[in-house]
């Protein structure tokens, strides 16, 4: 197991690290040779693991848990709390479900 955003921000490994060791953790995964799943290989909670899945960058992302998640949204302005969900990533940003792309 590897906290992956940790590593990012340590400075122990690059981006394209990281994008390599999740392709390596989700290939075990799919083939049967580890049984965490993969956002638990990588050590990222749920809404990380939520914000990846609609494509943020891992930088961004380790920034985030660094730094704080933003609080409002990208688009609108509307306060958020990423922990009661009612977003998506769009260009690597926080935004609201009720904003268009």
């Amino acid at each position: 197991m590897i906290d992956i955003l940790k590593k990012i921000n340590m400075g122990k490994i690059t981006e394209e690290q990281a994008y390599e060791i999740y392709d390596d953790v989700q290939d075990k995964f799919d083939s049967g040779k580890i049984k965490n799943y993969p956002q638990n290989e990588l050590y990222l909670d749920n809404y990380e693991w939520t914000a990846f899945s609609f494509g943020i960058s891992f930088e961004v992302l380790a920034n985030w848990r660094k730094n704080g998640w933003p609080s409002k949204c990208a688009i609108c302005g509307k306060i958020l709390n990423y922990r009661q969900y009612g977003w998506r990533i769009q260009e690597n940003k926080l935004v609201c479900i009720k904003c268009e792309k």
